[in-house]
Parts: C-alpha cells; structure tokens; sequence
C-alpha cells in the first residue's frame, strides 16, 4: 500500500513540482524562463486592452491556455505555438464575443479538450441560454456516463510529473467544478431540462456517482480536497482551499445538504490562515485578495454549525480583521482594488455580502452590529457608491447581474426556464 503524506506549505510543494520537472530536463529552467517572459509581456498588452473596454475573449482563452502550458507542463511547442496564437489575436481589437460552436462549447480559441469547460458552463448560466438557439453539448456528452466521469477523474487524480511531464492539479479542478456545477446547480439542473436540443442529461445515478467519489476523494484528516503528486519517496496530498470551496460551496449553498467531514474542514481553513493561496489565505506578496477572502468566508459559513465554541471566538476575530482590510486597504470609494473590473467588484461584493455586510440575516458570524473601521462610510452609503462605479464596467453577464442584485437589493427576476 503507498503511503500518503499530507503537505501544508505551498512553497515546499511548488519546490518539489519544479524539482520534478527539473530532474526530467535538466535545462527546464532555461526553456521555462522565456516563454514566460514573453507570456508576461502579452498579459501587460491584453490588460491595457481590457482596460479600455475590448472583451478580447479569443486573446484571453489563447492566453490562459499558454499561462496553463508553460506553468504546468513542459510542452514548449504548444506553448509557444499558444503565445504565437494569443499574440496573432491581440491584433483584433475589435473581436467579437465568443458564440457556441459546432462542438457545443464557448471555447472556440481553446485547444485542449478540459479548457472548453469553463467558459461553456459559465455561458449556460447566462439568462441568454434559456432562449438563444443552442447546439448540443458534444464535446462532453460523455460526461453523462458516470464510468467515464470516474474513470477520467481517476486518470487525473495524481500527477506524476518525471514520468508525463503534466502536472494534473488545474485539469482535476476544471473538472471537478464543472461537474459539480452540472449536477449541484439548480439552475443549471433547470436548464438541461428546459432546453433539450442540449443533449446532456444528469441521471440519478451520475450524481450518486459523483457523490461517492467526492467523498472518497476528502482527505478525512483535513477535511479538504486537493490535487496529490507521486514523488520519489512516495504520493504527496496538498489541501486545496480552491478544490474545497468548489465542492463544499456547490454542493451546500441554498441547500439542506450537509458535507462530510465539516468540523475538519473548519480547522484546517483556520490553521493555514498564514499559507499561500490555493494552500491557504495569503497572495504571494503576503497581504489579503477579496477574492481568496470570500472563498475562505464562504467554507466558514458553510462549516459554522460544525465549528466549537471556540472556533467559532476565532471565526469572528479573522472575518472581521477580512472585512477591516476590505474596507480599508481594498474598497477605493466606488471600487475595489487600483482599478474598476468585473472581477474586482465580483469578489469585493460577494465577499461583503457573504458575511450579511448589507443583511442581517446573512450574518453568520455575528449576532451584533457589525463594527466599522473609524471614518469608514455606512454600509448603505458604500452600497450606494459601488452601485454607481459598476455602472462603468457592467456589461450584462451573469457575473454582473449577480453583482448588480447583491448591490440593488432586487430579487433575481426568473429566466425563460424559471432560474433566478
């Protein structure tokens, strides 16, 4: 039986995936080095576009496809033929936004099979879905059969790099959220039903499927998921604060649904509060996101009812040291972050109103008022400042519609296949 080691630390991690790779070229540092160069000299071009108001969407899937070669494989050929690609697209500035293709996916400027997940899933869930002409989803029907989920999400489940070149940890989420999305969303449930010209069906027995093999897959020492790596002295597990808010935050959220393993989960989460995202709280330069932010409140709302008393002391003191950063070091007046973006509000806001910043009833955490930094604005004044700022960047996708209900107070008005 191989053993397995749990390992916290994702500079020691990171360490030994770069070792391996090292040891199966010995020049991998000297082909790695230039291609990302000129990957970061690309990202510098297409954030000014974006900047000015170009969707750019093509140029962003060539683009994230070569950041996923050149970081976690060492196939240099496809790499650079990505940035050649992303380079070729950054001269259209005035492409058009991506529409479902003959395949069934929005990943028309994507290469490989799993990066035409995210982008298809996410336009499901746009309102547009439930009325716009719909091509079934060919590229991952096989997904419908649960022995090929679980046997895919097997052949993913541990990356050994000296022997493949691959390491699998973005593959095994991508699927993972897709998957859990497909089967845990109501309104995507909704969706497959409303629309049958789709062609993807979520059998009973694909979700039990599914089910089983998530819990198999927790680590029970943590209560975690992760990606596990096969090295010289045997198979490392790494707790995935990423792989664990998609699973527990899908699988419980507007649910009675309960996770297993929960009282783990709560303390791990709490334990690596100084780690480096996905292995714990902090960006590389040691400060907050509001993004990592709201993924952490989310897994502490989602395991309150499982946290001790005195877990639950910890919770209130760390989410509102999260909240006094927000809104002192993130929030600028009518945005977050040093410049308007749909994701800065995205995170920002779901991260205000994760924690019942606007509603009471969301407050979790917290049976009082909550406390406000000295000068800080109201927090219906704040509302009102981030309401008018959005205005400049909304460009009525489902991730600004979502912001946009958060910021107004309007309930979500039901789509044409009854999704809110």
């Amino acid at each position: 039986m191989i053993e397995v080691a749990l390992e916290r630390s994702r500079g020691s991690v990171l360490d030994r995936i770069a070792q391996a790779f090292r040891q199966r070229d010995p020049y991998y540092d000297a082909r790695w080095m230039p291609l990302n160069a000129r990957r970061k000299d690309l990202n510098d071009i297409l954030a000014d576009l974006l900047k000015k108001g170009h969707p750019m969407e093509c140029a962003l899937q060539h683009f994230y496809e070569a950041k996923w070669l050149i970081n976690y494989s060492d196939d240099w050929a496809r790499a650079s033929a990505a940035l050649d690609e992303c380079e070729k697209s950054l001269q259209d500035i005035e492409q058009p936004r991506i529409k479902q293709g003959a395949d069934g996916s929005w990943g028309a400027c994507c290469r490989e099979w799993y990066r035409k997940l995210e982008p298809t899933i996410d336009a499901l869930q746009e309102r547009e879905a439930a009325t716009d002409r719909l091509e079934p989803l060919a590229f991952m029907s096989f997904l419908q059969k649960p022995a090929n989920v679980v046997g895919l999400l097997r052949a993913l489940s541990i990356s050994d790099i000296v022997a493949t070149g691959r390491n699998l940890r973005d593959e095994q989420n991508a699927l993972l959220t897709a998957l859990g999305q497909l089967i845990f969303k109501d309104g995507l449930r909704k969706l497959l039903v409303c629309r049958p010209q789709l062609k993807f069906t979520v059998s009973q027995e694909l979700e039990e499927t599914f089910i089983d093999y998530l819990w198999g897959l927790q680590q029970k020492q943590t209560g975690y998921w992760g990606p596990s790596y096969k090295f010289d002295d045997g198979i490392v597990t790494v707790p995935d604060i990423s792989f664990t808010f998609h699973v527990v935050h899908y699988y419980m959220d507007n649910t009675a649904r309960i996770a297993p393993n929960l009282d783990k989960m709560v303390a791990t989460t709490l334990a690596i509060k100084h780690e480096t995202y996905p292995n714990g709280w902090l960006e590389k330069d040691g400060n907050f996101s509001d993004h990592n932010n709201y993924d952490i409140v989310t897994l502490l709302d989602c395991g309150w009812k499982a946290a001790s008393w005195k877990q639950r002391e910890v919770i209130r003191h760390e989410i509102q040291a999260l909240l006094d950063w927000c809104l002192t070091r993130s929030l600028r007046d009518d945005h977050f972050g040093k410049e308007k973006t749909i994701d800065g509000y995205y995170y920002g806001v779901r991260f205000l109103d994760r924690i019942g910043f606007w509603d009471n009833a969301k407050r979790f955490w917290l049976s009082d008022d909550i406390s406000l930094p000295n000068g800080c604005p109201s927090p219906e004044k704040i509302r009102e400042r981030l309401l008018q700022g959005f205005k400049a960047v909304d460009d009525g996708s489902e991730y600004c519609e979502t912001i946009r209900q958060i910021l107004t107070g309007e309930p979500p008005v039901p789509d044409a296949c009854g999704r809110l």
